[in-house]
């Protein structure tokens, strides 16, 4: 197959199903990657060119000099079954990995502590990937038409909407409730009612005749039904749970939803993803997700990894869900535990504050870093009215909406939320206008901090509040002012000289 590339240069084009990896023999790698080079260069590839790039990558004398690329092209019969050689070393490369894939699964299994089903699931889930990886379709680039769009458009026009019992929440999320096919953030400390927002959405979604999955590791199965049956029972959630009440008055409770509402108690993500499958293939349809809670979801990922890291466990639970929503077609809620300090800060009345600072809030909470296509912060007041708290759902982000504050009451004699109206986007933190010494102020303090600084760092130089500062950074960064960086916040490379400028800029926009 090499040697019908150096006798037609154009074939290569044609010969994307292939990569380095697929060869076996170390010194057809480093032709293949030095055709790939040349080609991209816009050379011409013959045995001269070839032997003065390898030459170029140093490893002239291991492949025997321009006489081994003298061999290959005698080697080719014709250029015109390039292709067909192709195949036969895409499907050898299949079955080489599949063999160390086996090979991987006979070594784990002598050491395997968890169930069966998780061992199938992980080593299915490596096979599905070498088939994806080299079936047909892979042989064509991945390059997507106008056209294309405009079917994918077509096709997210049925897209099903999963609709939430709180209608003001449905409009701010922008398509009147969880878009299909997407991962929407849960967030709140712990008491906020993150169980009982949960158990009001399944439990209509189930009444509208749609099926439901809670997915839990922590909690367990009865606490959900106990939930969902306390509010139209009329009595509390406690009763249920200490057996104060008639099994079968809950049983009538769900036999009268025509939707399905099934649990899973701490699957992994394979076991999740079959479940799902299989609510589907019955016809079903795609259901609602409840993840009960992501950080759990990521400590079973991190229980199978042979190099233990919470932060990439976390992130291939993000990216599983992410996955298994586009796939499926199903909306996500995954649930997510603030922090102590975290939750400090959702004790206040955030309804003062830009919903985007409840994400700076929470993000201690390892999981509201990753993307999705909303962010709903739960929090509350201490103060009550009647039996019920004064609480607030907060749309922090919202991809196809808009952000904005709902005010809500949680609790009562049998516990749930309702929504009371809604409190619209705060755009200031206070009410004098800043004449640019907030943002002089957040400059010297990173200049005092050697040049660069968390956020934390610039509110305890400068003494001010942290919700202000973020708020102020996060703008200054949107202004070009600073730069964030993974090391912290640091001054933007400008002339000193267009500082003052940009300053001027910005008190002249706020005004």
């Amino acid at each position: 197959m090499l040697g019908g590339v150096i006798l037609d240069n154009k074939i290569l084009a044609g010969l994307d199903m292939l990569a380095t990896h697929s060869f076996y023999d170390p010194r057809h790698r480093v032709t293949w990657d030095a055709m790939r080079n040349l080609q991209s260069a816009g050379q011409p590839i013959d045995v001269v060119t070839l032997e003065a790039e390898v030459a170029r990558m140093g490893k002239l004398d291991a492949l025997g000099g321009m006489a081994f690329f003298g061999e290959i092209a005698m080697r080719c019969p014709t250029p015109d079954n390039v292709l067909a050689y192709a195949r036969i070393i895409r499907d050898h490369a299949l079955i080489r990995e599949s063999a160390l894939t086996g090979a991987r699964m006979v070594e784990r299994a002598y050491d395997w502590e968890y169930s069966a089903d998780e061992f199938l699931g992980e080593h299915l889930a490596d096979i599905q990937r070498i088939e994806r990886e080299y079936r047909e379709a892979n042989e064509k680039l991945p390059i997507i038409t106008i056209e294309d769009t405009l079917d994918e458009n077509e096709r997210l026009a049925r897209t099903p909407i999963f609709e939430t019992p709180f209608p003001e929440l449905n409009k701010a999320l922008g398509f009147g409730g969880l878009l299909g096919g997407q991962v929407y953030y849960l967030a709140g400390g712990t008491g906020f009612g993150k169980t009982s927002w949960i158990a009001t959405v399944v439990r209509a979604h189930a009444e509208a005749g749609r099926p439901a999955l809670i997915a839990f590791w922590e909690m367990f199965g009865g606490y959900y039904t106990a939930r969902m049956s306390a509010p139209i029972l009329g009595v509390p959630a406690t009763q249920i749970l200490r057996g104060h009440v008639e099994r079968r008055s809950i049983s009538n409770v769900f036999s009268a939803m025509p939707g399905s509402i099934e649990m899973l108690d701490s699957p992994s993500m394979s076991v999740l993803r079959r479940t799902v499958e299989r609510t589907i293939r019955l016809g079903r349809g795609a259901p609602l997700i409840v993840v009960d809670y992501i950080q759990l979801l990521g400590e079973k990922v991190m229980a199978t990894m042979q190099r233990p890291d919470p932060r990439v466990a976390a992130g291939m639970a993000s990216a599983g869900l992410r996955a298994l929503a586009k796939e499926t077609g199903c909306a996500i809620i995954a649930v997510s535990a603030a922090g102590r300090s975290a939750s400090k800060d959702l004790n206040k009345d955030v309804r003062k504050h830009p919903p985007r600072d409840l994400i700076a809030a929470s993000r201690e909470s390892g999981s509201i870093e990753f993307d999705g296509a909303g962010v709903i912060v739960l929090s509350m007041l201490d103060e009550m009215d009647g039996d019920e708290h004064i609480a607030t759902m907060t749309v922090a982000k919202a991809r196809f909406g808009m952000t904005c504050h709902i005010d809500s009451r949680f609790g009562g004699h049998s516990g749930g939320w309702r929504e009371i109206g809604r409190v619209q986007k705060v755009t200031t933190i206070d009410s004098k206008r800043d004449d640019g010494s907030f943002r002089q102020e957040i400059l010297a303090a990173i200049k005092k901090a050697g040049g660069i600084a968390s956020k934390n760092k610039i509110s305890k130089l400068i003494g001010r509040n942290k919700t202000s500062v973020l708020s102020e950074v996060d703008v200054m960064i949107d202004a070009g002012i600073v730069i964030s960086t993974s090391g912290g916040i640091s001054v933007a490379q400008v002339v000193p000289e267009v500082v003052p400028a940009l300053l001027q800029t910005a008190m002249l926009e706020s005004q």
